[in-house]
């Protein structure tokens, strides 16, 4: 792959794919939920909207790389940051809870079951009706446990784990 006459090695197709892969798998989920929210009347617009606009920030990062309009290292950089933000988030909004209690979501509905993606099988393992984990179980169990139960998360948090793995990797050996 060339990219302005510079060769561009497997480790940024890998990781450009695994951005993309992310991007593709937050427009469908976000474009579905915009859609039932919208159309059907069933569910809220936040989190479909916050799929979107992920979607579209990973999409136009891989754009303005390849297309030169954003250096390298500051690319690789931006594109860490990216995919660390969507795992943390992803971290926060299914087990932890933080920004739940620090930023105005008393209207977005979420029942930290484990079903945010429409394949119909979600459920509150924890009992609570809205269970950030429980006390019997761990973070990391009660993460597993989200992840396992949906397969669009697993993948693209594993996309986005790797991808900046693999970005991060490449700004520190490419810095000036």
């Amino acid at each position: 792959m060339v990219r302005g006459g510079t060769r561009i090695g497997w480790p940024i197709a890998v990781a450009g794919m695994l951005v993309l892969l992310s991007a593709a798998i937050h427009f469908v989920l976000g474009g579905i939920g915009l859609y039932e929210a919208l159309v059907l009347g069933d569910g809220e617009v936040f989190l479909p909207t916050a799929y979107v606009v992920a979607g579209i920030l990973a999409l136009s990062l891989v754009w303005a790389s390849a297309s030169g309009w954003i250096a390298p290292v500051p690319a690789y950089v931006t594109a860490t940051v990216l995919m660390l933000f969507y795992v943390v988030a992803y971290v926060d909004w299914h087990v932890l809870g933080y920004a739940e209690s620090v930023l105005p979501f008393e209207g977005v509905e979420h029942d930290h079951g484990h079903d945010d993606h429409g394949s119909g099988h979600g459920h509150d393992d924890h009992g609570s009706g809205h269970g950030h984990g429980s006390h019997e179980e761990s973070t990391i169990e009660s993460l597993v446990d989200h992840l396992l139960d949906d397969p669009f998360a697993l993948v693209s948090k594993t996309a986005e784990l790797i991808a900046a793995v693999i970005l991060g990797v490449l700004a520190i050996v490419n810095r000036g």
